[in-house]
């Protein structure tokens, strides 16, 4: 391979090396002499720079100067760093002083890089201070040269270089394709697709939009292909088809050897590529693959990736019916860029599978190979309505005690062709009639308020039609039984934990429905159970000890059906019996309920005491009032434990002579259990379940706002424009106290509720 074919294989290499090089070509450097051999790069139409060996500077004798002397200095030279050399330009130097034009003659040389092999050349002096080397013959494209003034060089008063001056440029290269978009031999290119072309250097200069018309275009085609091309910038050209790209074609585009850049240097030949678009091919269809229940008026719409011929597309497409046997269908198509619509000249027939078509042979608007192959997909249209089935099934003796009643149907139907083919009895109240068809399964249902362990008989007569004027072929009667209400309990008690009094007789009251007996225990638990957590008792897993069972029975309810009734229950064995001061458990089970149901066991605390606890927390103190339930006097000189529950601090404090106690708190603390021993009385914070301030619609009081305002509107609604007014009243809140804020400043409003 000779030198001027290296030189244009070489070209996008040594300008990025020359690039990672800026720094280190300074106004003197020094290199070994020794020779490297270049690797020869392999031939592509768009070589990538890659990494390739550096030929080895010139490494040049140095013979020290005196610090005194002045020296003369080169000031200037040209190429510049960093800049390119065209294969006929000159390399000049300019000096600070007169030099003395024969040892510079003798100094100056210019040598093939790595090489010893110099230039042939001349020397002209513009001044005495300027001088020009000019080769003998253009030097080759994309190579690497060396410049080389030896300490020879004098000025003409006698005083030598300083040291040797050598520098290193390259010869600009041949212009280049380096990208282009789509890539070479692309397949299944989209047919909108753009053409780009990216260059290694500038072709067009920077100019205005209207002279854009007089720049280049450097693009052909085959086969032809109208458009319009535009540069981006100074080496980067975009192509823009007039029409979309035909598809399934291979295009073959070429950019013109004829092409120069700025520096008016060639395409070193025409660059050629190629790439394949894509074939009409089938996205979307509908009726969609195995649709079922397809109106027989429903047009078939098919959309591809391009736009296609009308002429092929009417062509390619067909409908048939199921069989081989299946006639074709008639009907009108109507191409929309790329989708295809075909209408039945007639409706469908009904519950009929169909198979439809396209063809390969469909192509694009601008022409081309057609699909890569035939779609095909069936639908099935809607089939002559009848009723698949009703919920309640005919016969159900155990229907939901309020169920509704359905129809399942085959197919869509109108509604309001049911209703007036329908008849219950017992009648139905217009009152509680609710209806509605589903579409997604072809249900109507029907709301019509049943009533539990109730006999009902519907009658469907043959009038019920589909939205086509098809009524289902025969009617039909169902007649089921809804269930009795499902049997439950429960204890009328405000909270897991009560307060009773000991006087009064040891009663509870339970509301049960539909049930005939329950079992209850009742246990004696010791005072340190208060301080556990409630829903430990709840939990129907937990053993109970059976020493301290008090009593164990049977208790036989009143049981008219679906009708709830309240039994009082007495827990002692003589009725009307009183509890010792105490805690107790009460344990209840209906063995007729279904032993998973979580309401099969339920549990009841009772605190039972001849004094009352009343309790009340603040923000940062707590008040007891202690009186006597039978009496409602005030207990005084009570003795009080105060107990923070899961964290075990106490205090001890004790009433007044008006029952009252007090106790102040730290700001955060859990829940409070207060308990006298003697008498025996309890209360917890945590026990006031329906009185609690949360159930009023207040704060707990541990948060509480230093301010209460109540704002109100003229009106509760307000159309758009309208302008709202309102008026609002501010209280300073101190416990119960409201006071007026007259140390507030002011009050701002912002509609978007910023403060």
């Amino acid at each position: 391979m000779n030198k001027q074919n290296q030189s244009a294989l070489r070209s996008i290499v040594l300008v990025t090396i020359f690039l990672l090089l800026v720094v280190s070509l300074a106004c003197a450097t020094f290199a070994p002499t020794t020779k490297t051999p270049e690797p020869e790069p392999t031939a592509s139409p768009t070589p990538p720079a890659t990494a390739t060996l550096v030929p080895p500077r010139p490494v040049i004798p140095y013979t020290p100067v005196p610090s005194d002397m002045l020296a003369p200095i080169l000031v200037q030279r040209s190429p510049k760093q960093g800049q390119m050399l065209a294969p006929d330009g000159t390399i000049e130097l300019v000096f600070d002083k007169p030099m003395d034009q024969q040892t510079v003659a003798k100094a100056l040389r210019v040598e093939w890089a790595g090489t010893t092999q110099t230039v042939d050349g001349t020397l002209s002096w513009a001044d005495n201070r300027t001088v020009t080397f000019s080769p003998s013959t253009e030097l080759p494209r994309d190579e690497t040269f060396d410049v080389i003034l030896t300490q020879d060089a004098k000025a003409s008063t006698g005083e030598t270089l300083r040291q040797p001056y050598t520098f290193r440029f390259s010869t600009v290269g041949a212009l280049q394709v380096t990208q282009v978009i789509p890539a070479t031999d692309t397949t299944d290119v989209e047919t909108d697709a753009m053409l780009t072309v990216m260059f290694n250097r500038p072709v067009v200069p920077l100019t205005t939009l209207q002279q854009m018309e007089t720049l280049p275009d450097p693009l052909s085609f085959e086969p032809a292909l109208a458009g319009s091309g535009e540069w981006l910038n100074t080496s980067i050209y975009v192509f823009q088809p007039e029409v979309p790209l035909a598809g399934g074609i291979t295009y073959k585009v070429t950019v013109s050897d004829e092409l120069r850049d700025l520096s008016g240097t060639p395409l070193s030949e025409a660059y050629t590529w190629q790439f394949t678009t894509v074939p009409p091919k089938v996205l979307w269809v509908a009726p969609r693959e195995d649709a079922t229940l397809v109106d027989i008026n429903t047009a078939i719409t098919v959309d591809f990736n391009q736009p296609i011929d009308a002429a092929s597309a009417t062509e390619a497409f067909s409908l048939r019916g199921a069989g081989v046997l299946g006639s074709s269908v008639r009907g009108t198509i109507d191409v929309q860029g790329s989708t295809l619509i075909f209408t039945p000249t007639r409706p469908l027939e009904f519950d009929t599978r169909y198979t439809a078509t396209v063809d390969a042979s469909v192509t694009s608007t601008a022409g081309g190979r057609g699909m890569a192959q035939p779609y095909t997909w069936k639908f099935t249209t809607v089939p002559l309505p009848k009723i698949v089935e009703t919920h309640p099934k005919s016969g159900d003796r155990n229907a939901p005690s309020h169920t509704e009643f359905r129809i399942v149907f085959n197919t869509p139907i109108d509604p309001a062709t049911v209703m007036p083919n329908l008849a219950m009895t017992p009648p139905l109240s217009v009152t509680q009639v609710h209806t509605y068809f589903s579409a997604y399964n072809n249900t109507f249902v029907l709301y019509f308020g049943a009533q539990p362990s109730t006999d009902y008989e519907v009658r469907i007569a043959d009038g019920i039609a589909d939205p086509y004027g098809n009524t289902i072929p025969r009617g039909r009667t169902v007649r089921f039984t809804t269930a009795q209400l499902p049997p439950t309990y429960q204890l009328r008690t405000p909270d897991f934990i009560g307060t009773y009094d000991t006087a009064l007789p040891a009663r509870l009251v339970i509301a049960h429905l539909n049930l005939d007996r329950l079992n209850l225990r009742l246990y004696g638990l010791p005072i340190s159970a208060l301080q556990e957590e409630p829903w430990q008792w709840q939990d129907s897993d937990k053993a109970l000890p059976k020493n301290s069972l008090i009593r164990e029975w049977r208790e036989t309810l009143p049981s008219p059906l679906n009708e709830q009734q309240q039994s009082v229950i007495d827990l002692t064995e003589e009725p009307g019996g009183t509890l010792s001061p105490g805690v107790y458990l009460l344990d209840v089970e209906a063995p007729e309920l279904d032993r998973n149901s979580w309401r099969r066991i339920q549990r009841h605390i009772l605190v039972v005491s001849e004094l009352n606890l009343t309790l009340k927390t603040g923000p940062e103190e707590t008040l007891i009032w202690a009186v006597n339930l039978a009496t409602g006097d005030p207990v005084p000189n009570l003795d009080l434990t105060v107990t923070e529950i899961y964290q075990g601090r106490q205090a001890s404090i004790t009433t007044d002579r008006e029952g009252i106690a007090r106790l102040e708190l730290p700001r955060r603390y859990h829940s409070l259990m207060v308990l006298s021993e003697t008498p025996f009385a309890a209360v917890a914070s945590d026990w006031g379940r329906g009185i609690s301030p949360w159930d009023f619609g207040v704060g707990g009081g541990l948060s509480s706002e230093e301010y209460r305002a109540y704002i109100y509107t003229d009106r509760a609604i307000y159309r758009p424009g309208q302008t709202m007014a309102f008026k609002g009243v501010i209280r300073a809140e101190d416990d119960a106290q409201y006071s007026l804020p007259w140390h507030l400043v002011g009050v701002h409003r912002n509609p978007r509720h910023h403060r």
